[in-house]
């Protein structure tokens, strides 16, 4: 009885659900903006609340870059991984000699103990990882403490030796594996909405791995620690648009790392050793198969041990005998069918595949509270749709789990899906989830949520970078205030995240907060010397080039050969035009780093600025050479030509800059100041009037655009030229002294010498502005004043016949005859052909027309 009235209820409830699920579907605009602002949100977040209130605060575990394996235990499933219930899962396929009568065992074993470094290189599905952890398991069984470096964790030299973590074993051997991916798996390239990049505070793993081990081999003894690190060499790229698995170790940049490495490289397996994985592996997983297909199903096999072992889950997965018809010759293609299978039975797979590609990207470890509302938020759509997502989500996640092992993902099973995710377009939403799961999951999301900061900033999201690194100092700073104290890992990541918060306040201009946060976290990391130099940079900034030379300096007395720090100190040298001690400093940058493209350019532009402009073009030429496309290089090459008078080839050069850099104002500046010599006025005007166009402050194209309307007989525009940018520039002398020759041109001498006065007041020593001074002082007939100016000309120029021969004028015109003549014939001196010849008609001469000595100075009778 009480069944059936517990049937009959539950048939009612069905058809209210049923009932309910209709109306909302046929009126779900409606339900939409009810569930938005009526009471169930209200109610959600009041059971949540009761949720949060019952739930205590756990203590972070340790984020200790290694997983530890004691002696004697069992290394493979460590290491290798997979469930306990799948037969092929990696650490239950039987171990095979690839080659009869060779034992790589014992051969990596030779090498390990003689190089203590060991790096296995292959192809993917070769099987270096197997071998490594076999050759791991050994040791492990003599006594050594297996560190197997985990992904997505922070790893760095520590503040003393981590014995709570290992344990007093001072044998160590360290498990790299799938180094490719580990350096390359969280790596961003720059957006092109990014300012300026900054020093990269997020250091390259070569960087950070080769010193954190040698912290170890100075914490025990040296021949105690053994490192094995497996890596692909496929040499042919599979994306157009990323390197290659060696390029991305990139062996030429960081040879100190992997000089210490002894190189293996695997051979492939023998089809008698594929033809024991097929006998072994089918029985253990009870696939049904003919034994006699086992020669030709390992003779069509592409070499790999993974290609077969993806065909017997593959049968295992679909229930199917592994026959010759089945058997997939190669992996290529294998990834891309199971992905098309997925994407057939789960239409909401291809969001979890672009979550767990979008994560690795950013930095955020794989959990399925990490995947599961990242898929969903790339789902998107409104709130019922939200809901349906999430519902098929949940669907299809224990088969990616079970069968697709989605959160430990193989080599081309996510590229598989045959496009990329552009992060770009989540950064924004996804800083909103990390903060959630920070909050919600703290223990496992400490590292990650200071990892996508660090990647928030590099895409130029420097604001949701600061928040996402604000959360890693919270929750570390709490649990400092724990019974448990600072320990040496908090420390890192707190020191770490101030100096990332520094970095993400420096690019967005707050350099003041930048170098306080940069301050904190050295406190915490003294010896981290790229901090030291991003202090500089944000230093230098400011306009203080003293103190961030010191920055740099400490930065250089950690690591001699940071080349980066070397290049900053010679900016800042620059700057304070200490050109000598700045081209130093550039030299010894490319002497660590010969192929520092910035550090020749700007070597270049400190030989610009000392007139060795032959030198200059050299250094420009060898950073175009470095990097073609380096805009900024072409730019300066065509100002040492423009400085040499060879404007053709100057022309030539601030064109190339603008079809690398259409919006670049300084190239346009200087574009038009060869037109402007050329006298092609018009396009020089129409340059000039592009740049500041792009950039109204720039007062040199002010000044230059009044100059052309100048020339062009608008003296009324270059005037207006010219107070726009002395507003810009109240310093900015020439704007003066060209105010000054438009007034003059328009009949405003007295205002002309207005303006020359103000650019005398500003540069004493400026030549041209005391001589056109004088010029406008003789219009007015004021000769004395005039004869001041061209004195103060010629204490500047003491060779130049414009001075000596406009005083003459002055003379002249006083009847001061024997003055006159002694002048006229200094400017004859200097330049006869042309002042001999101009005095013989000038008017200012007339008075002297019947002196003797001036007749004989003109008819060239005397010198």
């Amino acid at each position: 009885m009480i069944n059936q009235v517990l049937y009959v209820w539950l048939r009612q409830v069905q058809g209210l659900l049923e009932t309910s699920l209709t109306l909302i579907s046929e009126n779900k605009d409606i339900f939409i903006v009810i569930l938005g602002v009526g009471i169930v949100p209200l109610t959600v977040r009041l059971f949540w609340w009761m949720l949060q209130q019952r739930r205590q605060r756990q203590i972070l575990p340790d984020t200790f870059p290694f997983d530890v394996i004691k002696p004697q235990s069992k290394v493979l499933p460590a290491i290798l991984g997979g469930d306990t219930n799948d037969p092929l899962a990696d650490y239950k396929i039987p171990y095979q000699e690839r080659i009869s009568g060779r034992s790589i065992h014992d051969e990596l074993k030779q090498k390990l103990d003689e190089s203590r470094w060991v790096l296995i290189l292959a192809p993917t599905g070769i099987g270096k990882t197997r071998e490594a952890a076999n050759l791991a398991q050994r040791l492990n069984t003599e006594g050594w403490t297996i560190l197997h470096l985990k992904r997505g964790e922070w790893l760095d030299a520590l503040p003393r030796f981590p014995e709570d973590k290992i344990g007093t074993d001072r044998k160590l051997l360290f498990f790299l594996d799938d180094l490719n991916s580990k350096i390359y798996g969280g790596r961003i390239e720059q957006s092109p909405k990014a300012d300026e990049p900054l020093q990269r505070l997020n250091v390259p793993l070569q960087e950070r791995l080769i010193r954190a081990i040698e912290f170890y081999e100075k914490s025990c003894r040296k021949e105690d620690i053994r490192v094995i690190a497996t890596a692909r060499n496929e040499k042919e790229r599979e994306f157009t648009d990323e390197p290659s698995e060696w390029e991305k170790l990139e062996f030429d940049k960081y040879p100190a790392l992997w000089k210490r490495f002894a190189i293996y490289e695997l051979t492939e397996p023998e089809e008698s050793a594929i033809i024991s994985v097929l006998r072994e592996a089918v029985s253990q997983a009870k696939i049904e198969a003919n034994p006699d297909d086992y020669a030709c199903l390992a003779q069509r096999n592409d070499h790999t041990f993974r290609n077969i072992v993806e065909n017997l889950r593959s049968a295992k997965n679909n229930r199917q005998s592994l026959t010759r018809d089945t058997f997939r010759d190669t992996l290529k293609g294998t990834w891309e069918k199971r992905y098309q299978e997925v994407v057939k039975k789960y239409p909401i797979a291809p969001y979890i595949y672009d979550a767990v590609e979008l994560l690795e990207m950013v930095g955020i470890s794989l959990y399925p509270f990490t995947v599961k509302p990242t898929a969903l938020l790339i789902a998107d759509g409104n709130l019922l749709q939200r809901l349906q997502h999430w519902r098929k989500i949940r669907h299809a996640w224990n088969y990616l789990i079970s069968k697709e092992h989605i959160l430990e993902p193989r080599e081309g099973q996510i590229e598989a899906k045959g496009r990329r995710v552009e992060s770009i377009q989540y950064i924004s939403p996804l800083s909103s989830l990390v903060l959630q799961l920070a909050t919600k999951h703290s223990k496992k999301m400490l590292v990650s949520s200071l990892i996508f900061g660090f990647n928030a900033i590099k895409l130029g999201y420097s604001k949701e970078g600061i928040i996402s690194i604000n959360k890693t100092l919270e929750t570390t700073q709490k649990l400092c205030k724990s019974n448990f104290g600072k320990e040496y890992v908090l420390e890192n990541l707190e020191g770490y995240a101030y100096l990332g918060k520094g970095y993400a306040l420096h690019k967005l201009g707050n350099l003041k907060e930048a170098i306080t946060n940069y301050d904190k976290g050295l406190e915490l990391k003294p010896n981290n010397y790229e901090a030291w130099s991003n202090r500089g940079s944000a230093l230098r900034d400011l306009g203080h080039n003293k103190e961030a030379i010191i920055s740099h300096d400490k930065a250089i007395q950690i690591k001699s050969n940071y080349y980066q720090a070397w290049h900053n100190r010679g900016i800042a040298l620059l700057n304070l035009r200490l050109l000598e001690e700045a081209i130093v400093s550039f030299d010894k940058a490319i002497q660590i780093k010969p192929d520092f493209h910035e550090a020749w350019n700007n070597r270049g532009v400190v030989l610009l600025n000392l007139r060795l402009l032959e030198e200059a073009i050299v250094s420009f030429d060898k950073a175009i050479q470095i990097k073609p496309d380096f805009h900024e290089a072409w730019n300066n090459r065509g100002d040492a030509l423009l400085n040499l008078r060879r404007l053709d080839e100057s022309l030539a050069c601030f064109d190339k800059a603008l079809e690398l850099k259409p919006d670049s104002w300084e190239a346009l500046n200087n574009r038009g100041t060869v037109l402007l010599k050329l006298k092609n006025l018009d396009k020089a005007l129409t340059c000039f009037n592009k740049a500041i166009q792009i950039q109204p402050n720039l007062h040199q194209a002010w000044n230059n655009r009044s100059i052309v309307l100048r020339k062009l007989g608008q003296f009324k525009e270059a005037i207006t030229s010219c107070n726009k940018a002395l507003e810009i520039q109240p310093t900015y002398y020439e704007a003066s002294y060209n105010k000054g020759i438009a007034l003059a041109m328009s009949g405003y001498l007295k205002q002309a010498i207005i303006s020359f006065d103000k650019a005398t007041q500003i540069k004493q020593d400026f030549h041209d502005n005391w001589y056109i001074r004088g010029l406008a002082f003789y219009d007015l007939g004021r000769l004395e004043e005039a004869i001041t100016s061209f004195e103060e000309a010629t204490k500047i120029k003491p060779n130049n016949a414009d001075n000596f021969y406009s005083k003459a004028c002055c003379y002249a015109l006083q009847n001061k005859i024997d003055l006159a003549v002694e002048s006229l014939k200094q400017a004859i001196k200097l330049n006869p052909e042309e002042y001999r010849e101009i005095a013989k008609t000038d008017s200012a001469f007339d008075n002297l027309r019947g002196d003797n000595q001036f007749q004989a100075l003109i008819q060239g009778d005397i010198n």
